[in-house]
């Protein structure tokens, strides 16, 4: 089975290489992970979903935290929903994006059933691309903000 999300992939690694915000390697790790768990045989579809879904998570709560500390800000509690709210209230993310970030959020979640018609692995594979190109989007935004 191929790894399809390789590009964006790679530009999420590069960009949180220089973020500040991966300084333990969590969040790579947790990419390199996921596209393991994609590939390996058997696959195991179930964890390179929850991986990404952890990534954009991690990127969204550390982000709030880091835009706090820059901003002197109170940070938010550590929790996604908080994370999200605060990133907006903060001008780094809008309205739209926000829901969508929530979206794929739900979308990648456990219990997320996999829809008539596609298959288990199809699904992975658009839930991870929605989830890693989701990070790349909130982590580029954080950036900028």
């Amino acid at each position: 089975m191929a790894e399809e999300v390789t590009g964006i992939r790679d530009k999420l690694i590069e960009v949180l290489g220089d973020s500040g915000l991966d300084a333990d390697g969590a969040i790579a790790g947790s990419i390199d992970g996921s596209a393991r768990a994609f590939v390996a045989q058997p696959p195991d579809l179930n964890s390179s979903v929850t991986m990404v879904r952890i990534v954009l998570e991690t990127i969204a709560r550390r982000g709030a935290k880091a835009l706090a500390a820059k901003r002197g800000a109170i940070p938010p509690e550590d929790s996604w929903g908080k994370a999200l709210h605060f990133l907006r209230a903060q001008g780094a993310i809008e309205l739209p994006e926000e829901e969508v970030l929530v979206r794929v959020y739900t979308f990648t979640s456990p219990g997320a059933h996999v829809p008539k018609g596609i298959s288990e692995e199809e699904w992975a594979r658009l839930a991870r691309t929605f989830a890693v190109s989701s990070s790349y989007f909130l982590l580029r935004r954080y950036l900028a903000a």
